[in-house]
């Protein structure tokens, strides 16, 4: 089991596996050109992280004012019915903030999403600085539901 090698056989070997690694250099160019997009559109759907954060918290003040307004209508209620109104409200926020927020990461990632974002927090008064505009916006909607 010995094997006599000379220049010329190493060279060959050599050839041989320098051209089936050659023959593979496209496709580990597509892979590292497909992944080199995925980062970029992981990036760009960044740009949506900090509004979503803000809108989701937004919302969440909205519905814990709004759970709170209702629970003090309804006095009589068990703690396990004051947990499934809890639940709820939660459910409702999450289910309504869904279908948005993957359409806006999305956006984002596809280079629409500066007019997206911009959009999202006019629309929703996001790029309101006040800190109160969530309470404020809370306790409107309480009144308009006690109406």
């Amino acid at each position: 089991n010995v094997f006599l090698y000379d220049l010329d056989s190493l060279q060959r070997v050599i050839q041989s596996n320098l051209e089936r690694r050659r023959s593979e250099l496209p496709a580990a160019e597509r892979i590292v050109a497909a992944e080199v997009t995925r980062y970029w559109e992981w990036l760009a759907g960044l740009d949506a992280v900090p509004v979503l954060t803000n809108f989701r918290s937004r919302m969440d003040a909205m519905r814990e004012a709004e759970v709170a307004a209702a629970l003090r209508k309804i006095r009589d209620l068990t703690p396990d019915q004051r947990a499934a109104v809890e639940h709820l409200g939660k459910s409702l926020m999450n289910k309504f903030m869904h279908e948005p927020s993957v359409r806006l990461r999305k956006a984002a990632a596809d280079g629409r999403g500066l007019g997206v974002v911009d959009a999202m927090q006019y629309l929703f008064g996001l790029d309101d600085d006040r800190s109160d505009h969530a309470g404020a916006d809370a306790g409107a909607a309480s009144q308009e539901s006690e109406e």
